[in-house]
């Protein structure tokens, strides 16, 4: 029983990710988007945008690991290795950014605005942890 629980365990953990696919020409994920499981034991999604002008003008997600059919690493010249993102120049007022990131899925959301969340989130509840020392008597 014991090894049949590690083997379990072990297979969970040696799986490739599974990311989110699809592109539009914009910086939200279209409507009808799907998902694979990344090639080989990649552990990073990705989600790359092209800027023209200060405007967005593409944005795609996929795999970020290099080497698969629906891996944008290869595609944006870059290979996630760990969670950030990487810029380069594309010349005329053009810029690619890949944004990398570990784990299922994890390449829908706006990483930003998840973080600004997270924040407020903890804000209000230590306002509503922290004692009310103004007492009305």
């Amino acid at each position: 029983m014991r090894a049949l629980l590690l083997f379990i365990v072990f297979l969970g953990v040696s799986q490739a990710v599974t990311c989110w696919i699809g592109s539009t020409n914009g910086v939200s994920p279209p409507e009808n988007r799907s998902s694979i499981e990344c090639s080989g034991d990649c552990k990073y999604c990705a989600k790359g945008v092209l800027v023209l002008a200060n405007s967005v003008g593409y944005a795609t997600w996929g795999c970020g690991c290099g080497g698969g059919v629906n891996d944008i690493a290869t595609e944006f010249g870059a290979t996630c290795t760990k969670k950030g993102k990487t810029e380069r120049s594309t010349g005329a007022d053009g810029k690619e950014t890949m944004y990398c990131c570990k784990g299922d899925k994890c390449n829908s959301a706006n990483q930003k605005i998840s973080f600004y969340t997270i924040i407020t989130i903890a804000f209000i509840a230590f306002l509503s942890l922290a004692p009310n020392k103004a007492q009305i008597s």
